[in-house]
């Protein structure tokens, strides 16, 4: 069927506060006047009480979260600065910065959360890697962001413990003094303390050694990702996806990082106007870390220094911690956030969607394991799952519904909109696609000049051949790095930069068995694609639809 209209959505995306709510042809009511009452009754808990949020696409999580902030700054009981509101890509950060500013709280930090981690392990842990390695091998992240993590880093400790115990005893170290070593879990932390006391010079000299090498995180991370036994210790019968090979080819990768010949940044050559040739290959991880070591090197940090890392430095701790899309976090992430927050004042904001997990590596196991991560107790938790659907038509909430299969929740979200859904396209070829798109879209823009549609491919070579293709149209973008300037327009993008966004008209163009095979993962990008839509769904194949679209 070529006789596609969209229409009817001007404008919808880009409100404030108001997400994804109200009619097309009349003025939209606050998203706030929607709510149940015990949504409501949320935005009103003690400044103390947690929240964990769940529930489908469009449901409100990111609306509650916010007006929750709202109501504790606007009240008074914390303030902005104390706030940090943590989301898993840079959109995401550009939109809610944008929101946060238009009503005045501008103070409040909004990053990635992997941006939170380079940013503050860079800060506070010496030595560690700035150039983080673009093509970290799946099964390493897999490793490094496995629950069973936490027992290698243990057990790391636990060694290092008692091979410093044998140096102290070689520098006479009075056993008096060695049973209090043992009996610190911050050995840093004891030895600057001792370190004020009367020792021999030996014995300040070995003190002073030892802080310096607990201190030498790419040293640390070295020894532990080599380490063959000590790696072992995050096997057993609940992590069957981590086998013998997942560790060699860890050790290997590591071996690769370390290599000494790699140049340092000061040596490397430079041309003229000071930048960087860059000899690297995609083979060549030499001098790189993995994301995923931040994390890790910050938990050992705060176990080692007892909470103050370096020169008196500290993680900052917040009153009130937004974590959005929170099924993508590793438990590694989530027991440093844990940390970060104020024990005695804070508390967080959890939202997260289980069937919008579309990392595969997140290491990420279940909402209870979550809240044991965070420190909380589910006791000063409130747990909520939104049911009803605010964003997205209930045909199209239908068709993402199926799609997930058999991972689809027992009860289909019940959407208050019934406008607009879902229109179907196949084409002849990917020519054809791009002409039939290219008409429809050029009479959008003249009909709804402030509407927002996003193209959404399956890679990012797929969204520039469709921005070559549609070079003639007006306010087209190519977003290669979330870098959304939410503004009318059209914009061409790939999956993993819209999570959590809006546009009133999606687009996916290739909808094809090539591209979305039956499988988990397809189930899950397909899903959170359907459903940014605010108005209409316009699914389109250059041939025969994936088997994971059901016939009309």
């Amino acid at each position: 069927n070529t006789q596609v209209n969209l229409g009817g959505g001007e404008g919808l995306a880009f409100r404030n506060i108001e997400l994804g709510t109200g009619l097309t042809e009349f003025e939209s009511p606050e998203v706030i006047s929607l709510l149940d009452a015990s949504q409501f009754r949320l935005l009103n808990l003690d400044e103390k009480t947690s929240i964990l949020l769940t529930g489908g696409a469009g449901s409100g999580k990111t609306t509650v979260a916010i007006h929750r902030i709202c109501k504790l700054c606007f009240n008074k009981h914390v303030l902005p600065q104390d706030i940090l509101i943590l989301v898993p890509h840079h959109g995401l950060v550009l939109l809610s910065r944008k929101i946060l500013n238009s009503i005045g709280l501008d103070q409040i930090k909004v990053m990635t959360s992997r941006e939170w981690f380079r940013n503050q392990s860079l800060r506070l842990l010496k030595g560690i890697g700035k150039e983080v390695c673009q093509d970290t091998p799946f099964r390493v992240s897999l490793l490094k962001r496995h629950r069973n993590m936490m027992k290698v880093i243990n057990a790391y400790l636990d060694t290092k413990k008692l091979e410093i115990v044998e140096r102290l005893k070689r520098s006479a170290f009075d056993d008096k003094k060695i049973v209090q070593f043992m009996k610190e879990t911050a050995i840093i932390k004891w030895m600057k303390e001792i370190m004020k006391g009367d020792l021999s010079v030996v014995q300040k000299m070995l003190l002073e050694q030892l802080v310096e090498e607990l201190n030498d995180y790419n040293a640390i991370r070295e020894e532990i990702f080599k380490d063959r036994k000590l790696l072992k210790n995050i096997m057993d019968d609940q992590s069957e996806l981590i086998t013998s090979n997942v560790i060699e080819e860890t050790i290997k990768h590591t071996h690769k990082q370390f290599l000494e010949e790699f140049q340092e940044e000061d040596s490397r050559e430079h041309t003229l106007d000071q930048k960087n040739i860059s000899f690297r290959t995609p083979d060549d991880v030499s001098g790189t870390i993995d994301l995923e070591d931040y994390p890790i090197m910050l938990i050992i940090s705060n176990a080692l220094n007892g909470g103050t890392i370096n020169n008196g430095e500290t993680l900052k701790k917040y009153r009130h911690i937004v974590i959005d899309e929170a099924q993508e976090i590793s438990p590694m992430e989530m027991m440093v956030f844990g940390h970060i927050i104020d024990q005695e004042r804070g508390s967080f904001t959890v939202a997260g969607d289980l069937a919008q997990k579309v990392d595969p590596i997140s290491g990420f196991t279940s909402w209870e394991d979550a809240l044991v991560d965070l420190n909380l107790s589910q006791d000063l938790t409130e747990l909520k799952t939104l049911e009803i659907a605010y964003r997205s038509p209930q045909k199209i909430i239908d068709l993402a519904h199926h799609v997930l299969g058999p991972l689809a929740p027992k009860r289909i979200p019940i959407s208050k909109k019934h406008h607009g859904g879902v229109l179907r396209t196949i084409g002849e070829h990917e020519a054809h696609i791009l002409i039939l798109i290219n008409e429809r879209l050029e009479k959008l823009m003249e009909q709804e000049p402030k509407s927002s549609t996003v193209i959404i491919c399956s890679s990012l070579d797929s969204a520039r051949r469709y921005r070559e293709g549609l070079r003639n149209l007006a306010n087209v973008r190519l977003v290669e790095e979330a870098n959304f300037t939410f503004k009318p327009g059209v914009d061409i993008t790939t999956l993993e930069q819209v999570k959590g966004l809006e546009f009133d008209y999606v687009i996916i163009p290739d909808l094809d068995f090539r591209n979305y095979p039956v499988n988990d993962y397809s189930r899950r990008r397909l899903h959170l694609a359907m459903t940014r839509a605010i108005y209409q769904l316009w699914i389109l194949s250059p041939s025969a639809f994936s088997p994971l679209i059901p016939n009309e």
